[in-house]
């Protein structure tokens, strides 16, 4: 299995320019990239489930690309991607059997000057054309696309609290979460410019395009108000009435659940640490309500019993429900969240012992009627402390890492539940073909895998996507089918491509 060109023909390019829509279509017709002919059918909600035209179930399985719309990872920050970058990403989702991939920057880009909206009311045509292109080429390799709308964290792509700056709200989340407010109208222009720009590559508008199977009101929104998440959707639905609407929400709330306009809710399974930890306290304070604390846990690391659960509640509101994110490693990165049940714990436990311990020491224990050691009082806080943190640390590791984990989790998606998950997430190579993109935050994936365990874990996830899809059976030992992504996939410049080589086995 080859993961890298052994030579760089292909030198990185010093600018970034978008492909002549005309000689794209001109080109692709050629010889067009091979998909299900469902793919260009809108995904529907019935019931609790998703189903194409044919009534043929949809699961959604795939990796959550966030950067395709404005990258930080390779030259300045908020920087546009290659469209070599793109293909490679979608080659390799399409090798590895996705339905789906979700995209944060696709549809939450605000505040830079490669963003759509770069300042309040001035939208910038190359970033509409760039989100045409990714939906275009997510069509040509017959691949579905989750476009959140907005971000509650203020990353370099710009999110919510980007529109309260330009009203000089400061954070002020309530405002932004208000409909009366200029903010709120400020979020429905743009949306609407998005939803009704004409793709240059398809010649019809995004909210007409089967390729995006779901609009989401926002990435992990902390308790957006049911009023505001009710007005949004219902304008998405009134400019796409035919694509889906997703709850931004982190999380399962029952009035989301309750809204009419909303076909999906999901439950991300994996986070920046510092909010993990926000999350456990949250989740503690709210253990005396059973129905919040379901509806509210988020899971990590994967977990089948909480995934069920969350299937179960959005189920009785016949709503579909879904993963958003979840960590593929199979290994834990929350250790903050050990931590923090190591460190009050343990800050508990010793003053307790402090104060139980102060009349009984030094303690003199006698061995036998020569011999006797004292036991000074400093060397049994120590001994208990170290015996608590072993305990606790077990604890901990319950939590924050051991739950029923990854292949419990995929399992319980091939057996049913839900609609599915998007592990986080996907890198490619470089527009050189030299080599991978990386990322920092330690669930960066790379196909076929650049060591022994991630390749089987990368071979498991080939494996529950034909599962899911129904070209494994539920049981089978059957090995994972690899395939060869040439790079780069297609040259529109000089019509050669290497995309229809994809399903060459490896």
């Amino acid at each position: 299995m080859s993961n890298s060109s052994s030579s760089c023909p292909f030198r990185q390019p010093s600018t970034i320019s978008l492909p002549d829509p005309d000689a794209v279509r001109a080109f692709v017709s050629l010889a067009p990239i091979k998909s299900d002919s469902q793919s260009h059918t809108f995904v529907r909600r019935n019931g609790s489930r998703l189903i194409l035209s044919n009534a043929q179930p949809f699961k959604i399985v795939g990796p959550n690309i966030y950067w395709l719309g404005i990258d930080e990872n390779v030259g300045s920050i908020a920087s546009v991607p290659s469209s070599q970058r793109i293909l490679d990403a979608f080659a390799t989702a399409a090798a590895m059997g996705s339905t789906t991939v979700r995209s944060t920057t696709l549809g939450v880009s605000v505040g830079t000057k490669n963003a759509i909206e770069p300042s309040l009311g001035k939208f910038n045509t190359d970033a509409l054309d760039h989100l045409g292109l990714v939906v275009y080429i997510a069509k040509l390799y017959g691949i579905r696309l989750i476009i959140p709308l907005t971000d509650e964290y203020d990353y370099y792509h710009g999110g919510h609290t980007t529109f309260l700056r330009w009203r000089d709200m400061g954070s002020n989340t309530s405002a932004f979460y208000d409909t009366s407010s200029i903010v709120f109208q400020d979020f429905v222009t743009y949306l609407t410019t998005i939803l009704n720009h004409t793709n240059p590559y398809t010649q019809i508008k995004l909210a007409e395009d089967p390729t995006i199977l779901a609009w989401e009101t926002g990435n992990e929104l902390d308790n957006p108000a049911p009023g505001w998440t009710r007005a949004v959707a219902e304008e998405i639905k009134s400019l796409a009435p035919n694509q889906l609407v997703g709850s931004g929400r982190y999380g399962v709330d029952v009035n989301d659940l309750r809204i009419d306009s909303i076909d999906l809710v999901y439950v991300p399974i994996h986070s920046d640490r510092h909010v993990l930890v926000i999350r456990f306290y949250q989740s503690l304070a709210c253990l005396t309500d059973r129905t919040k604390a379901k509806s509210q846990y988020h899971f990590y690391p994967p977990s089948a019993n909480r995934y069920q659960a969350g299937f179960k509640l959005a189920s009785k509101y016949s709503k579909v429900y879904f993963g958003g994110e979840f960590d593929w490693t199979g290994r834990s990165h929350d250790w903050t969240l050990i931590l923090a049940i190591i460190i009050p714990g343990l800050v508990i436990i010793g003053l307790i012992s402090w104060l139980v311990t102060t009349p009984h020491f030094p303690f003199r224990l006698q061995l036998n009627s020569q011999r006797s050691v004292t036991i000074e009082r400093w060397q049994a806080l120590l001994a208990f402390v170290l015996l608590s943190a072993t305990v606790l640390g077990g604890v901990g590791y319950w939590v924050g890492i051991g739950w029923d984990g990854l292949e419990a989790f995929l399992r319980a998606i091939e057996d049913g539940a839900g609609s599915g998950g998007l592990y986080w997430s996907l890198f490619g190579r470089d527009d050189g073909c030299c080599g991978f993109v990386d990322h920092d935050d330690g669930f960066t994936l790379h196909y076929p895998g650049r060591d022994e365990g991630e390749q089987r874990r990368v071979g498991r996830l080939i494996s529950h996507a034909a599962r899911v899809a129904g070209r494994i059976k539920l049981g089978a030992t059957e090995q994972p089918t690899w395939v060869d992504i040439a790079c780069p996939q297609i040259d529109w410049k000089n019509g050669t491509t290497g995309v229809w080589g994809l399903a060459r086995k490896m």
